[in-house]
């Protein structure tokens, strides 16, 4: 048998020595989004601002060619003396609008330039700064890895002395166990929203092959058809096949979240359509295909909605999800500092706690 104290004050300087480094390095989580955020945009800018500096660039490029080519012009220069002093000033007026435009193009091009250098060494730095946090952040990581052991080994299960502890502690089991069921929730959710989109997906193809025995007829010219030869048996057989695979996935769906809907008209739907006019060697006129596309276009239609209800259901199960996870980092954290205050009440006061058993 040991006192809490006792056991408390084995570990206090380790206690102290993580807190310390949590301390330290509590900025670190916070500043990597805001670095990986600001590094993002650096090179957004970066990219941008190269583009734009070689635009400016190929300006400059011929600014300069129409410089010095009107500079240069021996005839220009020629038929403008000819006009006397008017003639000599035109030229040179023209001349020095060549010459400003060239330097108006150079020093726009320069100012992209040092605005795209200004950028990369920003981005550098942000880089380089990134490691640091990133060490910083696994420094932090393992600081509370290792206090949550420690407190936990200390103070799991009933605490004598410590009430306080026991009742913050229970509600951190509640909050965890809350947060579980919502993760579970959230899963199913998404998964049954993934069910439905692909049994979405198989009706879009048996709809493609319900057009391919369409053109049959069209092609055929006749008023009736039967399902003979090998493209109308595979087009036959993928429309009964997609049609039962996506009768699957709503029932998936179901499964995963009973609150979804209009199951038995979906799956009556599905029925009528295979069983009543889709057979092999039956002769169908083109008047019940179009019945049969109307009952997959029916089928489908219902299934958006149950795709459209699901993905609101998803949305708030994720919001729950998400307030767990809230809730659950605030119980942790009470009962970290109710933990704290333990080492602080029986390794530094003057309480005299009861004996303490290590479970």
């Amino acid at each position: 048998m040991a006192t809490l104290r006792s056991v408390l004050a084995q570990v206090a300087d380790k206690n102290q020595e993580l807190l310390t480094v949590l301390s330290q390095t509590e900025y670190a989580g916070p500043a990597l989004e805001q670095n990986a955020a600001r590094i993002h945009e650096l090179e957004d800018q970066s990219t941008a601002t190269t583009i734009d500096t070689r635009s400016l660039h190929k300006i400059t490029e011929d600014e300069r060619k129409d410089h010095l080519r009107y500079r240069g012009s021996i005839v220009k220069r020629f038929m403008h003396n000819l006009g006397g002093q008017k003639g000599k000033e035109s030229f040179t007026s023209k001349e020095e609008k060549e010459e400003r435009e060239y330097l108006e193009a150079w020093q726009r091009e320069r100012e992209a330039t040092e605005r795209l250098e200004a950028i990369g060494r920003e981005l550098e730095y942000a880089r380089t700064y990134k490691l640091k946090l990133e060490l910083d952040k696994v420094r932090h990581d393992q600081a509370q890895s290792e206090l949550d052991l420690m407190y936990e080994n200390i103070f799991s299960g009933p605490t004598p002395g410590a009430p306080e502890e026991d009742r913050v502690e229970a509600n951190v089991q509640s909050a965890r166990e809350r947060f579980q069921r919502c993760q579970i929730q959230q899963g199913n959710d998404r998964d049954a929203l993934q069910a439905l989109r692909q049994g979405i997906k198989l009706l879009g193809v048996a709809d493609m092959e319900l057009a391919n025995l369409r053109n049959n007829f069209i092609h055929c010219n006749m008023s009736e058809l039967t399902f003979s030869g090998a493209m109308g048996q595979y087009s036959l057989s993928t429309v009964q096949t997609s049609l039962m695979k996506s009768l699957q996935q709503v029932r998936e769906a179901s499964r995963l979240q009973p609150a979804i809907l209009l199951l038995d008209e979906v799956r009556a739907g599905h029925r009528d359509t295979v069983g009543e006019s889709l057979h092999p060697g039956t002769k169908t006129t083109s008047e019940k295909l179009r019945t049969v596309d109307a009952r997959v276009t029916r089928i489908s239609a219902s299934m958006e909605v149950l795709s459209t209800q699901q993905a609101q259901r998803l949305k708030g199960s994720e919001a729950r999800l998400q307030q767990a996870l809230q809730a659950l980092e605030r119980a942790r954290q009470e009962l970290q500092r109710v933990r704290m205050q333990a080492f602080e009440r029986y390794t530094i006061g003057d309480t005299a706690p009861p004996p303490y058993f290590s479970y």
